[in-house]
């Protein structure tokens, strides 16, 4: 699957193990690299199975969330929205925006 970055500061933190380090700390960065692992070697988001991916609902509808901690998610996005004017079906989409990583329960 294709990944794209919603920055070029999120971008580095998705990339570079350090700064991943830094800015999420040593577990979480493990989990984001395996989640971009997994996202990489995917062929759409139907075939994502780690990190309990699941669509997301009111304002952040139109968004799938992975989960890397207990309270941190990696939030995406359909990459080009107009190939699905709808409804999302998330087993057809193989490019992704990532648009943050957050504890979006606060």
């Amino acid at each position: 699957m294709k990944i794209h970055f919603k920055s070029s500061s999120l971008r580095k933190i998705c990339e570079d193990s350090r700064e991943a380090g830094r800015k999420l700390g040593f577990a979480c960065a493990r989990s984001l690299r395996s989640r971009i692992a997994d996202i990489q070697a995917s062929s759409c988001v139907g075939e994502l199975t780690a990190g309990r991916p699941h669509p997301l609902k009111g304002k952040r509808k139109g968004q799938m969330a992975i989960r890397l901690n207990k309270r941190t998610r990696l939030v995406f996005s359909v990459y080009r929205k107009s190939n699905f004017d709808l409804e999302i079906d998330w087993s057809k989409v193989d490019e992704i925006e990532i648009a943050e990583i957050v504890d979006y329960h606060d």
